[in-house]
């Protein structure tokens, strides 16, 4: 069963309380307001709260099975969806408003029984992250961030990081991805929440990239051209790069 909208906001502000943060629910208004604001010390947060259940995947498959019966779901590519997108653009209607030393945060919940699909998904778009292969004889798989499109660079000057929250048997796994591209990605780096976080709850591109834990396409080109950023990023890290493509196969079961 999905979480509540209200549950699932005071959730959220105990849960910000582990981390040093007091927050509480904003109400409605005539203008565009995040869900949430909290504070620590003299930092300020906003903070959206979006739900994404993935059942509406299996939705109209388990409405036809009969008891004890199976079915295949249509193959799911683990990259940027549409999605992904129209949440996060609702999300910056409600942020955009926000004060310029405000730190903007999407919290994004994933849930239902393929919530593992939605999170990989919702990192996809705002990340324009794609796994990658060198096929020389050492080589290794990589994850590559900014290889596509991607939320946080569109949105920039809107988002300074987004929580990405799986939800599974009432346990939430959380973790927290900066944008390197936002005016304050610095200052966030060394917030409360971040340091209270921990670096194995948080992303943070450049530290992993410096880390030799992923890869970074942090250069100009259009991201369209799929061909042309990996000429780039083998010209930066002397790789001979491939794009893997990665999809979701999965089956239902319709218990009664």
């Amino acid at each position: 069963m999905n979480i509540g909208e209200e549950e699932l906001k005071q959730a959220i502000i105990e849960t910000l309380a582990n981390w040093g943060l007091s927050a509480h629910p904003v109400p409605t208004a005539a203008v565009k307001t995040p869900d949430l604001r909290a504070t620590a010390s003299d930092q300020h947060y906003a903070i959206e709260i979006k739900q994404r259940q993935s059942d509406r995947h299996s939705k109209d498959v388990f409405a036809n099975l009969q008891p004890e019966e199976s079915a295949s779901l249509a193959p799911l590519g683990i990259a940027r969806d549409t999605a992904s997108q129209s949440l996060t653009r609702s999300a910056v209607r409600q942020l955009r408003g926000e004060a310029p030393s405000t730190f903007r945060l999407l919290w994004v919940l994933c849930e239902g029984f393929d919530a593992d699909t939605d999170e990989e998904q919702a990192k996809a778009s705002l990340l324009g992250s794609q796994i990658v292969w060198c096929r020389r004889p050492d080589g290794k798989v990589y994850w590559c961030y900014f290889f596509g499109e991607s939320d946080f660079w569109r949105y920039r000057a809107d988002i300074d990081g987004a929580f990405v929250a799986t939800l599974r048997d009432s346990v939430a796994n959380i973790l927290l991805l900066l944008n390197p591209y936002s005016p304050r990605y610095e200052s966030l780096k060394v917030s409360t929440l971040v340091q209270n976080l921990g670096p194995d709850s948080v992303l943070d591109v450049p530290s992993d990239e410096a880390a030799g834990a992923c890869l970074w396409a942090d250069f100009e080109v259009d991201r369209r051209e799929t061909s042309m950023v990996l000429n780039l990023l083998n010209k930066k890290y002397g790789t001979d790069l491939v794009v893997m493509p990665v999809h979701r196969y999965a089956v239902v079961v319709r218990a009664q």
